[in-house]
């Protein structure tokens, strides 16, 4: 049976001409993008897309579905803007993309409820998008997003009616076995990094547009790419291949030690590796002291 994500998918394809772009809008796998795409088309008996090495189109038949499918997203947020105020006891509610460390959002979230318990929170992982359209209708909602540094704008989210409450820079770096001659450098280049097998970690912010730059220097021998972290971290350590993380939300120095890692910076003159992370609330937020407070510490 179809699915809304499935509509989500093929509608944002259509808005950037590509599937890989349209996965790195989403915050999914370009597979997941032609996989679901392609349950569409074998489910309603219709060829939607014309897929060629320059990009994709829309066939006839995938005009008017993706007509229909706009219509049915419109609908579906206003259905959403029906739902009643939560209880008070899950008045706070927290979202963040998938690409963040887990960990360490539960170590935080933990903490605050051993210092206030009775305190009921809800932690959800959304798309970027999505997580951007629930702050704008939600008073009481917080969340956490990044973008590379070279294009965050803090105008574009306060026109979007919300309120930039803390930022932190971070980058991307990568990991290396302590065991090869990579992880003993300060830092490395592209052509170096491209000397190596490479996993990659599908949720990784940007995947699409990290592989992108490394295909611009040569071609990247990927022999693993995964959506699973532990599997991600565990093939890193085993000297089997290198991977990228960001430098911060990753926690480098308790990743480094469980797995006998080496963060190495990329040098890189484009600023490819530099992104910045920012905590978004309403900017009419109704939010208590003590949420705000907890939604500081997420970052």
């Amino acid at each position: 049976m179809m699915q809304i994500e499935q509509l989500v998918y093929l509608v944002e394809v259509n808005k950037t001409k590509s599937i890989s772009r349209a996965a790195e809008r989403v915050f999914v796998t370009p597979q997941n993008i032609s996989n679901a795409i392609r349950k569409l088309e074998k489910e309603y008996g219709l060829c939607l897309l014309h897929r060629s090495s320059s990009g994709v189109a829309l066939l006839p038949a995938g005009e008017e579905f993706v007509r229909i499918a706009e219509e049915i997203l419109l609908k579906c947020k206003e259905l959403e803007q029906l739902k009643p105020t939560p209880n008070e006891a899950y008045r706070f509610r927290y979202f963040q993309p998938f690409s963040i460390n887990t960990e360490l959002t539960s170590k935080k979230i933990s903490e605050f409820c051993r210092k206030n318990p009775g305190y009921r929170i809800t932690v959800s992982n959304k798309e970027q998008e999505e997580i951007l359209e629930i702050l704008r209708r939600d008073r009481l909602a917080g969340g956490l997003l990044l973008q590379l540094k070279k294009e965050y704008r803090e105008e574009a989210y306060i026109d979007m009616g919300l309120e930039v409450v803390k930022t932190k820079n971070d980058r991307l770096v990568l990991f290396a076995s302590e065991k090869l001659p990579i992880a003993k450098q300060k830092s490395t280049s592209i052509q170096e990094v491209l000397r190596h097998p490479i996993v990659r970690f599908e949720y990784l912010c940007n995947s699409v547009r990290i592989m992108d730059t490394l295909r611009r220097h040569g071609d990247p021998n990927i022999i693993l790419s995964t959506c699973n972290g532990q599997l991600f971290w565990e093939t890193v350590s085993s000297g089997a291949a290198v991977g990228f993380a960001m430098e911060g939300m990753s926690e480098k120095n308790a990743i480094s030690e469980r797995y006998h890692l080496k963060a190495v910076p990329v040098r890189s003159r484009g600023g490819d590796f530099e992104y910045v992370f920012f905590l978004l609330r309403n900017k009419k937020s109704e939010m208590s002291r003590l949420e705000q407070t907890l939604l500081l510490q997420m970052l």
